[in-house]
């Protein structure tokens, strides 16, 4: 969104999924404050939208399997760069490619500063 007035950059009032909460996950590639609260089911596939809304609500959330997530945030590079990869570079990849599908910017509240707090960092990522 663009100030009419001033040519400058809104933030919207709203976010599509919420700004990004950044609780990276011990021994895994992601970020989630919800990681240990959630629970697999495996029962949709018999389940109408209908009957999973009434069911789960807002507390659904469909997860891909690494190798899924990977290839939509770098199809152009093999698996094997992911593991090379530290958490904290993840989940900036995987930050700026939730900005680029929900159409957020990447200044203000949705931001890389959430993440990488230290100019120290930004020398680190800067090489990846």
């Amino acid at each position: 969104m663009i100030d009419e007035s001033s040519g400058h950059l809104l933030e919207p009032d709203d976010y599509l999924d919420g700004p990004y909460e950044y609780n990276p996950i011990e021994n895994e590639y992601g970020s989630s404050r919800f990681y240990n609260s959630r629970k697999c089911v495996t029962s949709l596939d018999s389940l109408t939208y209908e009957e999973a809304m009434t069911k789960y609500g807002d507390t659904l959330v469909v997860v891909a399997s690494i190798e899924d997530r990977w290839h939509a945030l770098a199809p152009h590079m093999p698996i094997t760069y992911l593991y090379q990869m530290m958490p904290i570079n993840y989940c900036l990849l995987e930050l700026i490619g939730k900005s680029r599908e929900n159409g957020q910017m990447s200044v203000g509240k949705t931001n890389l500063h959430k993440i990488i707090k230290t100019p120290r960092h930004y020398s680190i990522t800067e090489n990846i």
